[in-house]
């Protein structure tokens, strides 16, 4: 229950990113739409959000039918290390990369004036159509609700180097807020390209992101 739980998250994701990047396109030509943009880029991270948060019931309940938690669940894991085995491997580290990109686009959306500038729109278009990307890595390449036939009794854990200190509770989550958070500062250098915005009005922008 919790695979088909998880591909409809990702699924509905990757729509969602998409239609937030065609809507601020929208916003970014003619100016005027920025609360529809706005609502599609909530779904986007509450997407992001569910699927985060399927992973983390499927390893706490120790649903080894579910391919991520038959390759790095386990009984005998501790529940702190076996909510933080979200980001122990790939697939789950990708689900908490769109957890944080959903974030920082509703956070960039929520900045953005009602009537905005063409630079604004455009940059909320190229960080919507980075979360596209990502939700179809995960959903296609690196998806950590694939089934697993036959399902095991148990799993390996973690990698033990990664349950042994408590902070990997709080090391990779904010290593990873301050990779992603690049993309605000990338997004708006983009947008400063496209609308041939030259001078400070970008720089200033960025610089408080960055």
């Amino acid at each position: 229950m919790i695979g088909p739980l998880g591909h409809a998250c990702l699924a509905g994701g990757m729509v969602a990113a998409l239609c937030t990047a065609l809507l601020w396109l929208r916003v970014a030509l003619s100016g005027r739409g920025t609360a529809p943009a706005r609502a599609a880029g909530w779904i986007t991270f509450g997407a992001g959000a569910a699927a985060n948060g399927l992973l983390v019931w499927a390893l706490v309940a120790h649903d080894f039918g579910v391919g991520y938690v038959a390759a790095n669940g386990g009984r005998d894991v501790p529940l702190y290390f076996t909510v933080t085995s979200l980001w122990a491997a790939l697939d789950g580290s990708l689900l908490l990369w769109l957890l944080i990109t959903g974030a920082f686009g509703a956070l960039l959306a929520w900045r953005i004036p009602a009537r905005p500038a063409p630079l604004h729109a455009y940059a909320a278009t190229v960080l919507s159509v980075v979360a596209v990307f990502f939700f179809a890595l995960t959903s296609f390449a690196a998806d950590p609700f694939r089934p697993v036939s036959p399902v095991p009794s148990d799993g390996p854990g973690p990698n033990p180097l990664l349950r042994e200190h408590a902070a990997m509770g709080l090391h990779p989550p904010l290593l990873y807020a301050g990779y992603i958070g690049m993309i605000v500062p990338f997004a708006y250098g983009v947008a400063a390209l496209i609308t041939g915005t030259v001078g400070r009005e970008w720089l200033s922008v960025t610089r408080r992101w960055a």
